[in-house]
Order: C-alpha cells, then sequence, then structure tokens
C-alpha cells in the first residue's frame, strides 16, 4: 500500500492505519543526510494526536536538513533570556503558541 498525504503543510502521511512525518531531502542535501525521503513514524492511528504529534517531528526534520546545509539551528544561537526586550519575548512567545496550536486549527477544521 502507498503513502497516502493527509497535510502537504504538515508533510504528515498514512500508511496502513498510521501516521508518519515524510518529507524529500532537497536533492543538494541528500549525500549529507544519505537519503532521499526522512520519515518518521507517529506510532498512532489517530489523526488528532498525529497533528499535534507532526509539529515536534517537523522541527526535528528541519534542524537535521540546517544541520546538513552547514546553518547553525536557531536555539545553538539564541541569547540568554535576560538579555531579550519585551518585543522579542512577546514575538518569541506568539511563535511558539503560533507552532504548539497550529495542529489544533488544522484538526478542527476537519470537523466542520
Amino acid at each position: 500500500m502507498g503513502w497516502k498525504s493527509v497535510s502537504s503543510d504538515m508533510y504528515l502521511y498514512s500508511r496502513e492505519g498510521r501516521f508518519y512525518v515524510r518529507r524529500r531531502v532537497p536533492s543538494d542535501l541528500r549525500s549529507a543526510v544519505g537519503k532521499e525521503f526522512l520519515i518518521t513514524s507517529l506510532k498512532t492511528a489517530n489523526v488528532k494526536e498525529a497533528l499535534r504529534l507532526a509539529a515536534y517531528v517537523n522541527a526535528e526534520h528541519q534542524k537535521r536538513l540546517d544541520e546538513a546545509a552547514g546553518r547553525r539551528h536557531p536555539m545553538e544561537n539564541s541569547r540568554k533570556f535576560d538579555d531579550l526586550n519585551a518585543h522579542e519575548l512577546e514575538k518569541i512567545v506568539t511563535d511558539w503558541f503560533s507552532l504548539t496550536y497550529r495542529a489544533a486549527a488544522i484538526s478542527g477544521r476537519d470537523r466542520r
């Protein structure tokens, strides 16, 4: 049985009743990564749980691709909490909530 796309923006696929994050590695990074696709099983058959977990797995896949490209991961290049101003803190918190709750918003669209 083949891969069935569930959510292209989350790289979420189903196969034989299970959910996976499946992401094609850009051709210029394939030799560094060692494969054509990054595939991680979410070990669930529940779409709501899969959407929630996909956000975390996508972040790990992106980190791996960034490292292969020689880009530093934002956490490695971060400043101390005390050095951030109020505007920078607000942006960090807003971005975090946006990523964390995006899966919930997507799964909510499926119920309509």
